[in-house]
């Protein structure tokens, strides 16, 4: 979860319930972390996830927070992560960027993936600010590192439903579909994004939603397209002139080009891959599109 102060409805009190966070929230902090002091709170979902940054007797903490428990929780390690962590990035497409606000986690609610320790950054590329991961895993008996990054400059996910924006919750009602997870992408102008897993007929299946509650994208049965030409002319042209994507192809064990079509909303699905013959300094785009190219969701990961 990328940092929370630069959002905006920033509180900072010891009793900031004046400000429209409730009371309990103010409460649970207090129960799970020893003597928390110069707490600020950040909306995340208006009026049901709440970042915090806070300090305690032995250390800061980023997290966040909805009205009945801790979603997550990193403890602040320094500004800077050690080079150690920056040098991974140097064979990357990614490379160049600035970091900071370097923190460990140490709690999540929902995990994905076996990657152990994540350590989380802030990455500054291109302009615009990122979440940035390191996960630490095994691949065939060698300890290595997954490398993420995101389009967002922060990722929350929840498990409760009632976390979602309740537009998007009637939403669901209506089509009859089951909750399952729903992450909260936060870009630099504090606006959200959801994708919510949803479930029907013993299927899951992922659905996007935009800063006005509006399905933008997803679907229970992708139609798969065969090749680049397969797609509209505008995602190609995105495809072919976006220099980071040179060298990456349809191919690969992560390689995929879906087109889905939900409630009368088409979307894309793309991965495409910069391959070296084994996993490792393997490099993968996951790119998720609308029926004009404009990118929804986008995220890179690397293996070092």
């Amino acid at each position: 979860m990328a940092t929370l102060l630069g959002a905006c409805n920033r509180v900072k009190d010891s009793n900031p319930q004046a400000a429209n966070v409730p009371a309990e929230v103010v409460q649970l902090v207090k129960q799970n972390y020893t003597n928390p002091s110069n707490m600020v709170f950040t909306e995340i979902v208006a009026d049901k996830i709440w970042g915090v940054d806070l300090q305690t007797t032995e250390k800061k903490v980023n997290a966040a927070v909805n009205k009945n428990t801790i979603i997550s929780s990193y403890r602040l390690a320094a500004d800077l992560p050690p080079d150690s962590l920056v040098n991974l990035l140097n064979p990357s497409v990614i490379k160049g960027g600035s970091f900071s606000n370097y923190r460990e986690e140490e709690y999540s609610w929902y995990r994905e993936g076996n990657y152990g320790q994540r350590l989380v950054a802030d990455y500054n590329w291109q302009g615009k600010t990122h979440r940035f991961q390191w996960g630490i895993t095994m691949l065939s008996g060698q300890a290595t590192y997954t490398l993420e990054m995101l389009s967002a400059k922060s990722r929350v996910t929840s498990l409760a439903e009632e976390d979602m924006p309740n537009p998007i919750r009637n939403y669901l009602s209506q089509k009859g579909l089951g909750f399952s997870t729903g992450t909260i992408f936060k870009n630099d102008q504090d606006e959200n994004m959801y994708q919510v897993m949803v479930s029907q007929n013993n299927t899951f299946f992922t659905l996007l939603f935009n800063n006005q509650h509006t399905l933008i994208g997803g679907s229970e049965q992708p139609t798969l397209l065969n090749g680049v030409q397969a797609l509209p002319e505008s995602i190609r042209h995105y495809l072919a002139n976006t220099p980071e994507y040179k060298d990456f192809v349809f191919e690969g064990q992560f390689a995929r080009n879906y087109k889905r079509t939900y409630d009368g909303v088409t979307s894309y699905d793309l991965c495409i891959q910069k391959n070296t013959g084994t996993m490792y300094g393997t490099q993968v785009w996951f790119i998720t599109l609308d029926q004009a190219g404009n990118v929804l969701v986008r995220s890179y990961m690397g293996f070092y």
